[in-house]
């Protein structure tokens, strides 16, 4: 049951729609899924957000955000050219919101990708020391799956060693192989 103007509404569809809200033909961008992560927002509520302060005549300089998570507002931010600043206790929700609101060159993300795919297929993971698995983990993952991560985790390491570290943290959330 819901409150709608002080009347206590039983049939959903008596709640009257709101066209503010109503986004759902809108689709995310894609680096709004550069990786999973518990409890995301959806992007349009930042939108909303900063369009509603624009109608009150405010021009934020830096958007803060203490439970950054995966960045989507830091993604925002950017895309509206505006600073942010953010922090989270879960070092790798920093890490994807730093990737997510870096700007970087687009031929320079293919040519690593491409140099990614080829050092991907020479790496032979087995015995190598980044091997670990704890009980929950194994679990949920065979063996192959943590050979495949630890492959491209070498092949990332190999291949961005002399990059800045934004394209680092990028294929690191990123990079994806469809047997893995």
């Amino acid at each position: 049951m819901h409150l709608v103007e002080k009347t206590l509404i039983k049939d959903f569809e008596q709640i009257p729609i709101d066209e503010f809200w109503n986004v759902g033909a809108e689709k995310e961008l894609k680096m709004h899924s550069i990786h999973a992560y518990p409890a995301k927002f959806p992007a349009f509520l930042t939108k909303k957000a900063l369009e509603h302060i624009s109608k009150l005549g405010i021009n934020p300089k830096v958007i803060a955000d203490v439970f950054c998570g995966c960045g989507t507002v830091a993604y925002e931010a950017k895309r509206e050219d505006i600073d942010f600043w953010g922090c989270d206790i879960n070092p790798v929700a920093t890490m994807i919101a730093r990737a997510k609101s870096a700007k970087y060159s687009e031929n320079k993300l293919i040519i690593i990708f491409n140099k990614l795919t080829e050092i991907y297929e020479k790496i032979e993971p087995e015995g190598h020391s980044y091997y670990f698995a704890n009980e929950r983990l194994t679990y949920w993952y065979f063996e192959k799956q943590f050979l495949d991560l630890i492959k491209l985790k070498l092949a990332i390491e190999e291949v961005l060693k002399n990059h800045p570290k934004k394209y680092h943290d990028f294929f690191i959330c990123a990079v994806r192989r469809q047997n893995i």
